[in-house]
């Protein structure tokens, strides 16, 4: 039995803005004992049983939320991960495009993923597999 919250994306593509407006926190958020795999398939939705079942389509989460291709007005960052531990999952996905080229607190760091820990007791971060961080950018720390 897995006790974690668990989340399951069937799009082959997401734009995390359905506003079109730049997001300075990240439009995904990430939390201890929380599970994000990728790859299930809509068309067959509900007979799979198992993670190992998902197929093997990676799902696309961008963060060009305006115009296209024009990386000035993406999202600062596509997830974010605060005092997030090793029971917290991200797998399966291509994260693109994150820009985190602002001035305000930590929207310089971490375009595809931001991670912030202020909880000293947690001696590992999240459990990131099987994922492709694409054109992600910041001005400082991060991926």
């Amino acid at each position: 039995m897995v006790n974690a919250m668990e989340g399951f994306l069937a799009f082959q593509k997401v734009s995390p803005s359905p506003s079109g407006a730049r997001c300075a926190l990240g439009w995904w958020g990430l939390w201890v004992r929380s599970v994000f795999k990728s790859g299930w398939d809509w068309r067959i939705a509900g007979t799979e049983t198992t993670f190992e079942q998902r197929n093997q389509n990676q799902t696309l989460i961008t963060g060009d939320i305006g115009i296209p291709l024009d990386n000035t007005d993406n999202s600062y960052h596509l997830f974010t991960a605060i005092d997030c531990d090793s029971t917290t999952v991200l797998d399966g996905f291509i994260i693109a495009s994150g820009n985190a080229n602002g001035s305000a607190s930590n929207q310089n760091k971490g375009g595809g993923l931001l991670l912030v820990c202020n909880d000293q007791n947690i001696l590992f971060g999240p459990m990131i597999s099987n994922c492709i961080f694409s054109h992600c950018q910041q001005l400082l720390a991060g991926v």
